[in-house]
Order: C-alpha cells, then structure tokens, then sequence
C-alpha cells in the first residue's frame, strides 16, 4: 500500500493510497491523480507498481518531471520520494498500511472523481480548463519553478515586505539577520554599532534562534527571549516592527 501526497506550495491538496497500478496522473479528470494546470499534459506520467517495486516514468507529460530534484523521464521510487511535475509536488510513501498523516483529512483509494468535479455552475469553465492545450514551458522556466518548489519545501524563513512575501531557504548552517554586509537577511534600523540582531543555527536538521544583542528585543512567539531557543514549525519571530515565520522542511 502507497500513499501519494498532493501539495501546491505547502498546501496539501489531496491525499491518495493504492495498492497497486498503473497510477495515472494528469489533467485529464478521471486521471487516478488529478492536477488541473495547463503546464500539465492530460496523461503526463504513469506509476507503476511491479512485484513491489514503484516506479514513476513520463507518459505523455510535454514539460517533463523531476524526481528528487533530478530532471529524469523515468524513476525507481523508495518512500519519501518528492515526483515535481511543475508547481505541484507529490510525496510518495510506501508503507505497509498507508495511514493518513493527518486524521482529520482522511485518505482517498479510488480513482473516481465525481465527487471533485465542479457543480453546474462552474462545469464549463472546469472543461474548458481540461480540454486545452498544454501550455510548453522552456526548460529554464521548469528549472525555476523547480528552485522555488525546493525553497518552499524546504525549511525556510518568510516574511512580508513592502507588501510582497519573502522566503529565505535555511541551507547554511547558520543565518545571520542584522544591518551588516556579511548577514544574510538584511534589516534596518537598531541603535549605531549594533550590526547583528539574531543567528539561526541548524544542527542535524534541527534549528536554534539566539538573540544577538541586548539592544535588539527579539520576540519568539509574542515573548522576548534573552537566550538560545528551538525553533519548531510555525513559530513566529518578530524583531522591531518585522514579523519572521519559521517553516520546517516537508
């Protein structure tokens, strides 16, 4: 039994399971995995499943996949692999009893869509969407759209700035925030001389922010911390009038 799991940035959309194949994914609207975009081909991949072993491999997909950030045409899969085919990503999960990570979004087995489909008011714009043409995306482009999905993924820092959303991807072991050259997220503002706000640091996956200055109050969920804290997913960090939000990786 296999879980596939559909998300649109970090937004789960649908979770499937499936004991065996073909796994259909496309635009098409009885596809066994449905995405509705015009980058995506009405029969874009195929997964298999052959005496146990997943594998995922282009059908009729005009802009590709990637698997694992690897643009490919066909794949072995193992549980935890990410299959991008343009903004959406689906996480595979082979288990033994394919369990909903979220009990209150139960799992969906069947290929029926009928109960996804739009109701009459909205059907012609719905068919309208699947009977277009795919749209061809140059490769640049599907490199682009497959850096931002890796950001978004990935554990990262967000925040809002003169109305447009910032996303800093936490790779490095550590971040520093402040005013001075060698910081990665630049702010303004604070007292002369004090150039280094706050440092994320990542150890073995996980992430610890450290205030850096008595000067600069830094708040971990509404609270002024004074010393190191574990960061965990969702947490806000606010210094002076910025609000920072944590996000782990998925």
């Amino acid at each position: 039994m296999a879980r596939f799991r559909l998300f649109l940035g970090r937004k789960l959309i649908r979770e499937y399971k499936f004991e065996k194949g073909p796994v259909h994914i496309g635009r098409l609207a009885d596809a066994n995995i449905f995405i509705e975009n015009e980058a995506v081909s009405r029969k874009h991949a195929v997964i298999q499943n052959d005496q146990g072993q997943w594998s995922v491999k282009i059908e009729d997909g005009k802009n590709g996949l990637f698997v694992n950030g690897q643009f490919t045409t066909s794949r072995n899969l193992i549980t935890g692999d990410k299959i991008e085919i343009g903004r959406h990503v689906i996480h595979f999960i082979d288990t033994p009893r394919a369990i909903s990570l979220d009990e209150q979004n139960p799992v969906d087995s069947g290929s029926s869509m009928e109960k996804y489909l739009p109701d009459d008011e909205n059907a012609e714009d719905f068919e309208r969407g699947v009977d277009q043409q795919t749209v061809m995306v140059k490769f640049s482009e599907l490199k682009r759209i497959h850096e931002t999905n890796q950001n978004i993924m990935g554990a990262h820092l967000s925040w809002f700035q003169d109305k447009e959303k910032k996303l800093w991807p936490l790779e490095d072991l550590k971040t520093l925030i402040g005013k001075a050259e060698d910081c990665q997220i630049l702010m303004r503002g604070g007292l002369p001389g004090v150039n280094h706000f706050a440092l994320i640091t990542k150890t073995a996956g996980n992430f610890t922010l450290e205030p850096l200055s008595r000067f600069v109050p830094i708040k971990h969920n509404g609270e002024v911390i004074k010393a190191p804290i574990p960061l965990m997913d969702g947490d806000r960090l606010q210094i002076f009038n910025q609000t920072f939000q944590f996000h782990e990786e998925m």
